[in-house]
């Protein structure tokens, strides 16, 4: 998602997480994901020597978190916490995806 346009992020969470109770559990388990993901490129941004979650893109993490003030990272992991928080909450689904996606940067990797 961080290489795609707005256009191609709403048509992904239009796509993926239209409202139901099923796609309520793909949101959480996406989020989870995500958190893992925006977690290790903050602890590369900021020079942390914890091992990483997602072995397999590490590459991938560490050219991202290169890009990206810490600040700008640790935000994001915020907002992903807080967006399940919110999804606990009842939060409409689609809402609640397209608004944590409009705020990732668009960086080719």
């Amino acid at each position: 998602m961080l290489e795609g346009s707005r256009r191609q992020r709403f048509s992904y969470v239009d796509r993926e997480f239209k409202e139901n109770k099923d796609n309520r559990e793909k949101l959480r388990r996406a989020l989870s994901a995500w958190l893992t993901y925006w977690r290790d490129a903050l602890l590369v941004s900021c020079g942390s020597s914890a091992p990483l979650t997602n072995l397999d893109q590490a590459e991938q993490i560490t050219r991202l978190a290169q890009r990206l003030d810490p600040d700008f990272v640790r935000q994001r992991v915020s907002d992903i916490e807080q967006g399940i928080r919110r999804l606990d909450a009842n939060a409409n689904v689609r809402l609640l995806a397209e608004v944590l996606l409009l705020d990732w940067p668009k960086i080719s990797l």
